[in-house]
């Protein structure tokens, strides 16, 4: 069974919020410096930049442009904390990664909050890599097959497994009562 989407479903992919080739390598740079060294995975972060932008199609335009902005901001942070003359996209994996650490920790509450929000945007998309999910264990296909399967029943008017709380597997495990 395929996992692609379904055409019946309607769903268009967005096209890439536009960012200049400046932006771009920022952006990778930021990518670079929050991401694990291992696993290797290939073209990490034309692929992550890629999704974000796709997802920054469906934020609120103001939010969207200070993401530009933020990362503009965070990749100068070696030349305006006095660190280095290089920009973040510049500096090695290791170093470029302390800094955004440092970053976040903060005294300056909007500094901490901007690399948090490019943290949450660049770790939903590298969390749903396959190669990532391979490196630690974590395999969503047979559930989402199995969400496939039940619409599909669904949709054919015929009765899906019960899902969540009220499924076979939880209601067969032995869930301790809650005192009110």
């Amino acid at each position: 069974m395929s996992l692609e989407r379904h055409p019946k479903d309607s769903f268009t992919m967005a096209e890439p919020w536009p960012m200049s080739p400046a932006t771009i390598r920022a952006f990778h740079g930021v990518i670079r410096a929050l991401c694990p060294p291992s696993p290797v995975v290939p073209d990490l972060e034309v692929r992550i930049e890629q999704q974000v932008r796709r997802m920054m199609r469906y934020m609120q335009p103001t939010i969207a442009k200070a993401f530009i902005v933020a990362l503009g901001v965070v990749d100068l942070a070696p030349v305006w904390r006095f660190k280095r003359m290089k920009r973040l996209h510049q500096l090695p994996q290791a170093e470029a990664s302390d800094l955004m650490s440092s970053m976040q920790e903060s005294k300056i509450a909007l500094l901490g909050d901007m690399v948090v929000g490019l943290r949450a945007a660049v770790f939903g998309p590298y969390y749903d890599l396959e190669e990532v999910g391979a490196h630690i264990g974590w395999e969503p296909a047979p559930f989402i097959r199995a969400r496939i399967a039940a619409r599909d029943r669904i949709m054919a008017g015929l009765v899906a497994p019960k899902i969540g709380p009220f499924s076979s597997t939880t209601a067969a495990s032995k869930m301790p009562e809650t005192r009110r």
